[in-house]
């Protein structure tokens, strides 16, 4: 049997819900939870105004189920009265309490830490929807264009320190062929095959690492970057603490690690093109890029006519840039170290780049 009297009901977070009953006699109530069968307390009579009456208080803290209606209370009442407390005269509780707005104060104090869970839930939710959002590929090609860099950086030192590629695995063939041909001359047919299999390999577990987990992902693309990233690292460490290396000589652990540590994460950059839908800004290849420029029919067209040529045009402008940067550091002391540190802190501004990445429009809403 439902109580007569006012019923006021509230529903605060997930998962939580409370139910005050008052009346303006004195009297007993119990409420129940369909869902999780737990039982009310039974709280002493307090004012308000100037009657009395009981609170019966149901905080359901099982249940999670975010519908009101799967989550129903239904409400008895006892057969014995609640015992009446003794006033507090002179206290600050009384005075509270037979203040007008006592109860008013008391039902915030109330749902103050509630709500303080509530807003801290909001701040993880709204965190989780931004890391699972997918990116927008609006600009995307910005952050393709700048592996261009780092490929023309990385591959004209250590063509000039190691005598193979590291990214571009068509120079990396015809030094293989040639190896094949005369495997006597030199050993940098070995390095070369190093890196093609390395780049083979990384193909297939990016690819994979994309296609199972969502793609174009916020944390997807951010932690492929990162481990992008960390590989170069782990190249550079070896290259800057390892001996002095050079073109001739064994192929020791300090030269086949890096290689292959760097191919494999220049084959997460071409992935990525694949990803977020620009297939000719693969980071590793210019000569379907020079066709593809020098063919168009908009060639001369105004800059804002035609994205994709400045797409193409910008591609082997950036790598030259790279390339020239890498030559320096080849004739320098610091040699290829100083290469690969540098396309560190290419890599992280792009890793960082990507975690505020602007969300797809219909997700960012």
């Amino acid at each position: 049997m439902m109580p007569a009297g006012r019923h006021a009901a509230e529903r605060i977070g997930q998962g939580r819900c409370r139910q005050n009953f008052d009346r303006t006699r004195p009297a007993a109530f119990a409420a129940i939870c369909h869902r999780c069968s737990v039982h009310t307390t039974r709280l002493p009579a307090w004012k308000i105004g100037d009657q009395e009456g009981p609170q019966l208080r149901v905080n359901c803290l099982t249940s999670k189920t975010t519908s009101p209606e799967a989550h129903r209370l239904s409400t008895g009442s006892f057969t014995s009265r609640p015992r009446k407390m003794a006033p507090n005269y002179g206290t600050a509780s009384s005075r509270q309490e037979n203040a007008p707005n006592g109860s008013a104060d008391a039902a915030h104090e109330e749902r103050a830490p509630l709500l303080g869970k509530q807003e801290h839930g909001s701040v993880s939710e709204r965190l989780r929807r931004h890391m699972t959002a997918n990116v927008s590929t609006a600009w995307g090609d910005l952050a393709l264009l700048s592996s261009y860099i780092i490929t023309g950086l990385v591959d004209s030192c250590a063509v000039f320190i190691w005598g193979s590629f590291l990214s571009m695995q068509t120079g990396n063939t015809v030094y293989v062929g040639l190896g094949l041909a005369a495997p006597n001359d030199s050993n940098r047919w070995i390095r070369s095959g190093i890196s093609i299999l390395s780049f083979i390999f990384g193909s297939y577990c990016f690819s994979r690492y994309h296609r199972h987990l969502g793609g174009r992902k916020r944390w997807v693309m951010l932690s492929s970057y990162f481990v992008q990233m960390l590989m170069i690292v782990a190249a550079a460490l070896l290259v800057t603490l390892g001996p002095k290396t050079g073109t001739s000589g064994p192929v020791t652990v300090f030269i086949a690690v890096p290689i292959a540590l760097v191919a494999f994460q220049s084959a997460g950059q071409a992935v990525s093109s694949r990803v977020l839908g620009y297939n000719a800004l693969t980071g590793v290849v210019l000569t379907s890029i020079y066709v593809d420029l020098f063919s168009d029919a908009q060639l001369f067209a105004a800059p804002t006519q035609n994205v994709q040529r400045n797409q193409r045009l910008a591609a082997p402008i950036l790598l030259l840039i790279g390339a020239f940067f890498g030559g320096l550091w080849a004739h320098s002391e610091v040699g290829l170290a100083g290469a690969l540190w540098t396309a560190v802190g290419l890599k992280l501004a792009t890793t960082i780049a990507w975690a505020f990445w602007p969300a797809e429009p219909e997700e960012a809403s």
